[in-house]
């Protein structure tokens, strides 16, 4: 007995019943895969947001009992707190509402409570005359604009180029 799985899709979505006795696997609706929790209707894919927005909380309040600078906070933030989203959000979009929420979290513990630097401001370089913050938005989206690169030419490539909007756009 190994950890392979089936998960049924498509009109018999709640039949677990064993196609064969040949083998022994275990039939399931939903399963893990890297970390992110699959069901078999694709419905609950929001708690995976959902989870690591309760564990970037509780890092929140862990960080917060040092009183690090706001420089170590934007450090604390960038190593701890949207790691926690980076693999979560190259292959998958966050709700909305639920990313305004994540963001304003990591922004209010940056900059240690309400903003005192204007939004436009905060999230860009040092360089540029802001913090160097990371916009969660721009994040997800550069992540998963990235897999358009990866997969050179062909059928994925073509794929992820229309769901981006961008066929004509992205070149090689």
């Amino acid at each position: 007995e190994g950890k392979a799985m089936v998960i049924c899709i498509g009109k018999n979505l709640n039949n677990l019943q064993p196609l064969t006795d040949k083998v022994n696997f275990k039939y399931t609706k939903n399963f893990r895969l890297l970390g992110l929790e699959i069901d078999n209707e694709l419905k609950n894919m929001d708690k995976n947001f959902t989870d690591r927005h309760e564990k970037i909380k509780k890092a929140i309040n862990l960080w917060k009992r040092f009183g690090l600078t706001t420089l170590g906070n934007l450090i604390i933030s960038k190593t701890f707190l949207i790691s926690q989203l980076g693999y979560f959000l190259s292959v998958l979009k966050c709700p909305e509402e639920l990313q305004k929420q994540i963001q304003l979290d990591i922004d209010n513990f940056v900059l240690k409570g309400p903003s005192w630097i204007s939004e436009t401001r905060r999230y860009l370089k040092p360089s540029e005359g802001g913090i160097g913050m990371i916009d969660l938005k721009a994040y997800g989206e550069s992540l998963r604009l990235a897999w358009i690169k990866r997969t050179g030419k062909g059928l994925w490539s073509h794929i992820l180029k229309q769901k981006a909007g961008q066929n004509e756009l992205i070149h090689h």
